[in-house]
């Protein structure tokens, strides 16, 4: 595999640009601070520039830079889109001026690079041998070369729409389901629509605005047995610090999952219930779980550790929120599961690598 694009970074002599001006700057900056990679500026659409800052760095047009750096610099886009004419305009961009887009992770400080690739390597393979179809190990290796590379044509390989995805799982089954990371029943639409036969669910939110939209929804679906729940997914019984960013909750999160670059950032900190899938299900039997769950879905398998051994629900849970999630996630559900799951990578289109889901679906053999 081929340097990583940080390593081209810190030897290039041309002026390197970041799109984009917010917590993924932010992070993007860190690491290049610590690479001692220099950047020259900040652009944004044209929609976007109206005289600001950002670091002390004037936001540019694409044509004030071109104008004021010439035609021979880097592009780093630093912020995330699955807005579908965003990405068309990236995709103009990238073919007109070099353009590279980092795996920034979403939380906790390690970024991919070659030290954590040799450092992983055998657990990288080893997840890599649980996958059970063609399209699941390109996927895997596409998403590898794009955390190195941040080559746009890395990132868009092997992409599936969610209508792909959930027509070929077994969602006649899916009557019980879990929703972990409920925001305000977004995935729970999607399942209905999808075909979902839901008739009880579980849905947890740790925050309370996101929380009360969801329970407001929920009570717009009469037939089904709902069970909204306000904490977050954990090991175990617990009361952590929950904070939500200033703008909306889409990013909030648990305080140890913070990046540290972004960190001050934050401002709405509170104390929240948090409990494991074992205690809150008790003996009950969930078809299908979701974990979307902004760093925590590792705390929170270990604890539904009994339920993967016994139950072995199917499964759809997020690996794009640290970068070993790709490979440790998989490698822990094979254990705690005892092998009893066929498992299916598949990556919605966004830019970033997010929406990067492992769907284990129940062997029969396992039963």
């Amino acid at each position: 595999m081929s340097r990583s694009l940080w390593a081209l970074l810190s030897e290039t002599q041309k002026p390197i640009l970041m799109y984009g001006m917010g917590d993924g700057a932010d992070k993007a900056l860190s690491i290049c601070a610590h690479l001692g990679i220099r950047i020259s500026g900040f652009i944004a659409s044209d929609d976007f520039v109206r005289g600001q800052s950002f670091h002390d760095k004037p936001v540019l047009t694409l044509s004030q830079a071109r104008t004021l750096h010439g035609p021979d610099f880097i592009i780093l886009v630093t912020f995330a889109t699955a807005l579908p004419d965003v990405m068309d305009h990236i995709r103009t961009v990238s073919a007109e001026q070099p353009l590279l887009i980092p795996d920034i992770p979403v939380f906790g400080d390690e970024y991919f690079s070659e030290a954590v690739l040799e450092r992983d390597r055998q657990k990288i393979g080893e997840a890599r041998g649980l996958l059970s179809d063609d399209l699941s190990r390109r996927l895997f290796d596409s998403v590898l070369a794009y955390r190195m590379s941040g080559s746009l044509s890395d990132l868009e390989a092997h992409t599936s729409s969610k209508e792909e995805v959930y027509a070929s799982l077994p969602v006649h089954r899916y009557r019980f389901v879990v929703d972990l990371g409920a925001y305000t029943g977004d995935s729970i639409r999607e399942w209905l629509s999808a075909g979902f036969p839901i008739a009880s669910v579980v849905a947890l939110e740790p925050d309370p605005g996101s929380f009360a939209r969801l329970c407001a929804y929920l009570d717009t679906l009469p037939s089904i047995r709902k069970e909204p729940v306000q904490a977050a997914a954990w090991s175990g019984s617990a009361e952590l610090v929950f904070d939500a960013n200033s703008r909306d909750n889409r990013n909030a999160c648990l305080l140890e999952n913070y990046h540290s670059a972004v960190r001050p950032r934050k401002t709405r900190s509170r104390i929240v219930r948090a409990v494991s899938l074992d205690t809150l299900l008790g003996e009950s039997r969930p078809n299908f779980i979701k974990m979307d769950i902004e760093g925590s879905e590792e705390q929170a398998l270990l604890g539904a550790s009994h339920l993967l051994a016994i139950g072995r629900p199917d499964l759809q849970i997020a690996l794009y929120h640290r970068p070993a999630d790709l490979y440790t996630l998989p490698l822990l559900i094979q254990s705690l599961s005892k092998g009893g799951y066929e498992m299916y990578l598949r990556r919605f289109p966004c830019i970033p690598a997010w929406d990067l889901n492992l769907f284990c679906v129940r062997r029969q053999d396992a039963l």
